[in-house]
């Protein structure tokens, strides 16, 4: 069994531990491979919903006239931050597109009530 199984044999125990105790939902963080462990999660019939993102700061030219997302990015940017994790909307996330600001899912709420523990 290598590493990754074994990471994945992990979080189903966990995950079905989690059920057992009575709870329909769980917020994990998840790291490495998050497309992999999202699917794999779907296949055990959970569903997960990003929370938690992690956007890189940059600079802008004109920070003045910015959006105010846009200028926190700048203005952590600015103090020495290169990353800052917040929650964002849909349409926070679709500002970020626009000024090609590169985010990330790190947080994840998955739904237990469909879950299979086979």
């Amino acid at each position: 069994m290598n590493n990754r199984n074994y990471e994945d044999a992990k979080l189903k125990k966990e995950l079905i531990a989690e059920k057992r105790k009575g709870k329909k939902r769980v917020q994990r963080r998840i790291n490495r491979n998050v497309n992999q462990t999202i699917s794999l999660i779907e296949g055990w019939g959970g569903r997960a919903t990003p929370i938690l993102y992690e956007i890189t700061t940059k600079t802008f030219k004109n920070a003045n006239s910015l959006p105010g997302e846009i200028k926190d990015i700048h203005f952590a940017c600015k103090a020495g931050k290169k990353r800052i994790c917040r929650r964002l909307k849909e349409n926070e996330k679709s500002l970020l597109k626009k000024f090609n600001v590169y985010f990330r899912p790190v947080k994840f709420d998955i739904n237990l009530t469909n879950f299979l523990h086979s």
